[in-house]
């Protein structure tokens, strides 16, 4: 009689083995989950040191792996997905429904990881005694595999798509935005001139002047909120000026009031002397706003936060952080929050790093503060303690440091040209909107000048090819039509490399330098501006150039 082979003899046995795939088998009728050796070693001490199958006579050896109780095989698999995964074993048995669970299992020496555990049960004949016929399913056999790699690449390329929504989503907002906001800046740049022209016409301190000053007022408001906006759309990294930390402190009260609601505390405290650092203005904007929003989230109840400049000298390299030595502004924002757990701080800046659930973050706020801030030559600490209760509160503070330079000092010799007149100059303007245009012609005309207006790019650059030899100065719309702003700034400056070209716009100043090298024109100017602005801009690119005569 042929002999019937044994156990080591099978070629499953013998494909597993060389494979050295995680294999199980679970008997229904005693409880016990056969491991294979690949298995018993990831989960290494769930069995018993006297477990009847290691000793001999037992029936299996060590080599073949061991047995263990349901419970504590089901028992490595991760709290989240036990509840999931003890469903799909059951349906397994009762139903025979195939078992095909991801699921993250505790493994020894490495903590938790992703496995994908499938499983067939298997039948045989009706259970003695039951009338029923019902099969019984006494075993259940089936493998995991280590998928802990794949699923993070594939956490991470989603976390990579959503982030690319995101942008396309912020892209195409700053797109409509930028449109609108150039439009209503023309019509604020139209209201603001004639509240001006009108309020010349009376005298101080009267109703009718006074009720003009508050509508200046208003206009103000509504033209602030409008570069408040701005300035959170797209800008080009590169572009970076003398920043006035002083008022920059003193700007974020009306913008973060919003964002944190009634129940915080916000206290701002400038420089006790004037500090001013190069950097991207909207880039040191948004980092404050991405930790005031941070401690906002901290502070559920409500708390205080602080804002506070001061300047700092370092005397050798490595005294705080990375910086070198040099004279440094200390912008400090302190909470007084939950905290920051310790073992969360070291990795606070890293990208993608959040503890916030799904949907309220990308955890690209703190690393986007670390890269403005070492892309501006400074660097960033962080000092946190978690709350011990309500008599011992918690708080985190960021210091972020810039490196100071002299100040700017054009806007105090635009406020000195305000009151000086022109001596006839001939100034081009070309301005598609007819209200803006006629502001700015009034307002210089007024001045002491002569204007040319022109409503489009083209008529524009005509008119300067007819009048080249007169004109001493060209006021151009960023966003023309026919001719773009920046085509007829580029064909100016072919024929004429020296006239003084100031650029006019109701974008962000910022993206008008994108896309060339250095900066496009010799000023900017932001709508809506004032008389004195333009009239202090005029005067400053003026001065010494004698009035061109006429032919």
């Amino acid at each position: 009689q042929k002999q019937k082979p044994t156990p080591d003899q099978t070629p499953e046995l013998r494909a597993a083995r060389a494979a050295s795939d995680a294999l199980w088998d679970w008997d229904t009728l005693t409880g016990r989950v056969w491991c294979s050796s690949r298995l018993a070693h990831l989960l290494a001490g769930d069995a018993s040191a006297n477990d009847p199958a290691r000793e001999p006579g037992g029936g299996q050896t060590p080599q073949d792996g061991r047995t263990l109780e349901i419970d504590a095989f089901v028992g490595r698999v991760h709290p989240d997905d036990r509840a999931v995964f003890q469903s799909a074993l059951k349906a397994c048995v009762a139903e025979g429904v195939l078992l095909d669970e991801q699921c993250r299992v505790n493994v020894v020496g490495d903590g938790y990881r992703w496995f994908r555990i499938r499983g067939q049960s298997s039948s045989s004949r009706s259970t003695p005694g039951d009338s029923g016929g019902r099969v019984a399913r006494r075993h259940v056999s089936g493998g995991l595999v280590d998928i802990d790699d794949y699923r993070r690449a594939s956490e991470s390329v989603r976390q990579q798509q959503q982030q690319l929504m995101q942008r396309q989503r912020v892209d195409a907002i700053d797109c409509l935005a930028g449109g609108i906001a150039h439009e209503f800046n023309n019509v604020l740049q139209a209201v603001g001139g004639y509240i001006g022209f009108a309020q010349e016409t009376l005298a101080a301190g009267t109703q009718a002047y006074l009720d003009l000053a508050q509508a200046r007022h208003a206009l103000d408001r509504a033209a602030k909120l409008t570069r408040d906006l701005l300035c959170f759309a797209k800008a080009d990294e590169s572009v970076q000026g003398p920043v006035d930390i002083n008022r920059v402190v003193s700007g974020l009260m009306e913008l973060l009031r919003p964002v944190l609601g009634a129940d915080i505390d916000l206290r701002l405290r400038r420089s006790p002397q004037p500090v001013t650092t190069r950097a991207n203005l909207l880039e040191l904007r948004q980092a404050l706003l991405n930790l005031c929003i941070n401690a906002r989230d901290a502070m559920p109840e409500g708390r205080a936060l602080s804002i506070s400049a001061e300047p700092l000298r370092v005397h050798h390299a490595g005294e705080i952080a990375s910086l070198q030595p040099g004279s440094y502004c200390r912008l400090m924002v302190t909470d007084t929050g939950c905290g920051i757990p310790a073992e969360h701080q070291p990795r606070v800046f890293d990208p993608f790093f959040t503890t916030t659930e799904a949907g309220r973050g990308t955890g690209l706020g703190l690393a986007a503060v670390y890269g403005f801030l070492q892309r501006s030559g400074g660097d960033v600490t962080l000092y946190s303690t978690q709350r011990v209760s309500r008599l011992e509160p918690g708080g985190t503070t960021f210091n972020l440091f810039l490196p100071i330079e002299r100040g700017d000092e054009m806007s105090e010799r635009d406020q000195r040209a305000i009151g000086e007149r022109g001596a006839g100059q001939s100034l081009l303007i070309i301005e598609d909107d007819r209200h803006a245009g006629e502001v700015a012609r009034r307002s210089l005309e007024d001045a002491g000048y002569r204007v040319i207006l022109r409503g489009d790019g083209e008529s524009g650059l005509e008119a300067y090819i007819e009048h080249a030899d007169v004109i001493s100065l060209a006021l151009i719309d960023a966003v023309l039509p026919r001719l773009s702003g920046r085509r007829v700034y580029e064909e100016i400056r072919r024929l004429q490399t020296a006239l003084p070209i100031v650029f006019c716009t109701g974008h962000d100043p910022a993206s008008l330098h994108g896309d060339g090298p250095g900066r496009l024109g010799d000023a900017v100017l932001a709508k809506p501006f004032d008389r004195g602005q333009l009239l202090g801009v005029v005067q400053r690119l003026l001065a010494d150039r004698p009035a061109p005569q006429p032919a």
